[in-house]
Formats: C-alpha cells, structure tokens, sequence
C-alpha cells in the first residue's frame, strides 16, 4: 500500500495548526516537519485510528516515498498498464483487456496492472488471468489457448450466458436506480448472481498481489489522501479493495463511502485516475481518441443503464480501438509490449 496527501489547501490548514505544536514542544524544534509527522498529529487530534492498525493483519504498508511509490513492486514484472476510471463505460476497458489476452497472451505473464475505480476491476480479472471475452462477456471462442473470439458474418458472438450477462438479469440492478456499478463488484463475491463456476479463482488473492495495484481516496482522515494497494491476504480483500477503488459516493450502493478494515474509502479517481509507476506504463482511458479526450466531460457516464446491448457495443469499440492502435506502423500504444522476450 502506497499513501500519499493530495489535498492542498487542507495540508497548508493542518500545518497552520501544527505549527502551535511545535512551539510547545510537540515536536523537537531542530527536526523537520514530514508529511508522515502532519498525518500523526492531525490524526491524533481527530481521534483518528492509525494505519498501524490495520497493517498488522493486512499487508505491508510503504509510506508516501516517491521512490516506493513510482516503484513496480516486483521484478517479475518487466511492463505496467494503467487502466483509468470509466464509470459505466467500463465495459470499454474489457473489449481492450480482451484484445492484449487474443493477441499479447505470452507476453502478459510479464505485465502488471494499475486500475482507479472501473479501472481496478479490469485490473483484477486481468491479474487473474479470467479470460475476458469467453468468461465475462460471453463470447463464443475458439479452442487455442488464446481463446481467439469466433467471428460470425465478421461480427462476434455473444452468447447471452457470460457473467456479465447473468449479472445485468439479477433484480438487484434491473429494479434499482443506484448501485448498478456496485452490484457488479459485489457479483465477484459469487452472491446475487447464478453465474458458475466463480469468476475470480480461489487462489486470486496470491495471484493478484503485486501484479494489481488499485487507486483509492482515503478519507478516514480530515483530508482525501491517495492510496495504491497491492497485497491482499484473501480473495474478499482483493474484492473489497476494488469496490473501495469504484466506491462513487450514494451511487455504488445508497452509502457515503466503502469501509476497509476500519478505513474509509471513496473512488480512487478522484484523487489519481490514471494510477502510474513510471513513463514508461502504458496507461488506458475509455476516451482516447474522442472529442472527449480526459476531461471533465467523461464524467456524463455516470448514469447508470441496464442494457446489455448498449454494453456490448462499448466493449466493441474498446476491442476496435486496441487492435487498431496494433495496426500502427509503430505498434501504437501497444508498442512496449513487443519488447517482452
């Protein structure tokens, strides 16, 4: 987990208010004041539990160090994608998260994964190794292991029995105005939806940590602060974490904010959308391309719909746009990827 302070004008009132502090002794006067100092003493203050807390029973916590925080968490990986929020469209990052596994399947074993809120379910299944066109989306496929998309008449097959589908059929979203998003996290606990076998494995916690690093906003605190988590002692917190990532405030589930082992989250895309570790990550967003581009405008996705055909056409135009950036002479965005031995 990597934690860092995004809030501005908040920090710049708690070191007003810690600086009292300091003439009274609460700190030495010959140390310098950290970030991690402000965070104590405010948090303090505010009766705030400690990260400590939760990292007993949790995972390995790196403190706000833009050396760990830049760093890919392990040297098994030699590539990083970063997958942006997208809000409804997030069917979009699965038509491209579909292409790399059609095309780029040998070379992903060597590739890690960044998500913000759409973007860390996408980078969860990715982890995972879950075969997006076959298992998701229900798309008929060949029989090779890069489960190759079957083409009718040039267009795919949908079969109408992927886990999405089976998901957008549950009451809880056909009958509901809010939680739509938050029922398709909640789906990968296998509750509220018939969809068998499980969609994420048992083992998906091993195989997820330090491969999916997830943004989040953490408001336990009196101001937002970034957090990336990627370590995940069991499958429930590789899910929790992700729903905590996607948490958009009352429109995920009527509730202000997701609760994670006492801390409160809300969508990680607020305080950094496009997660990174470095230049060199690939990063991913549902309106490259667009007149939209990443503005404020992608917002207008936020309402909620129920219709499958109107998803299967987004993650149409993921899939056509990750295949036609491979076509580039340059290999497009894609390009790093055909480095990997």
């Amino acid at each position: 987990m990597y934690l860092r302070s995004c809030n501005n004008l908040s920090k710049n009132i708690s070191i007003i208010l810690s600086l009292g502090f300091v003439s009274t002794g609460a700190f030495a006067s010959d140390k310098p004041i950290s970030t991690e100092d402000i965070d104590l003493l405010t948090d303090n203050l505010l009766g705030v539990a400690q990260q400590s807390s939760k990292q007993t029973v949790r995972t390995r916590v790196f403190q706000s160090s833009e050396v760990e925080y830049n760093r890919i968490p392990s040297a098994a990986y030699t590539h990083s994608i970063s997958f942006s929020g997208a809000a409804f469209r997030y069917p979009w990052h699965f038509g491209v998260a579909a292409y790399l596994q059609e095309k780029y399947s040998a070379k992903l074993p060597s590739v890690c994964f960044l998500g913000a809120s759409a973007g860390a379910m996408v980078s969860s299944l990715l982890a995972c190794d879950v075969k997006i066109a076959r298992d998701v989306m229900g798309i008929t496929v060949d029989n090779s292991d890069v489960y190759k998309p079957t083409l009718t008449s040039g267009k795919f097959t949908f079969s109408g029995t992927g886990w999405l589908d089976k998901v957008y059929r549950n009451p809880l979203i056909t009958q509901s105005i809010t939680g739509v998003y938050g029922h398709i996290f909640d789906a990968l606990r296998d509750t509220n939806t018939t969809a068998q076998p499980p969609l994420l494995p048992a083992n998906s916690a091993t195989m997820a940590t330090d491969r999916a690093t997830f943004s989040l906003t953490n408001i336990t605190s009196w101001w937002p602060k970034n957090e990336r988590i990627n370590q995940y002692a069991l499958k429930n917190d590789l899910i929790d974490y992700a729903l905590a990532s996607g948490h958009l405030p009352f429109l995920v589930d009527g509730n202000a904010y997701a609760t994670v082992y006492g801390q409160k989250y809300v969508d990680g895309g607020i305080t950094d959308n496009q997660p990174v570790f470095n230049n060199e990550t690939i990063r991913v967003w549902p309106y490259m391309g667009t007149i939209w581009g990443s503005t404020a405008l992608s917002w207008l996705s936020l309402y909620g719909n129920s219709d499958m055909e109107r998803n299967r056409g987004i993650y149409m135009d993921g899939y056509t746009f990750a295949k036609s950036e491979d076509a580039k002479t340059d290999g497009g965005i894609w390009a790093p990827l055909r480095t990997i031995n």
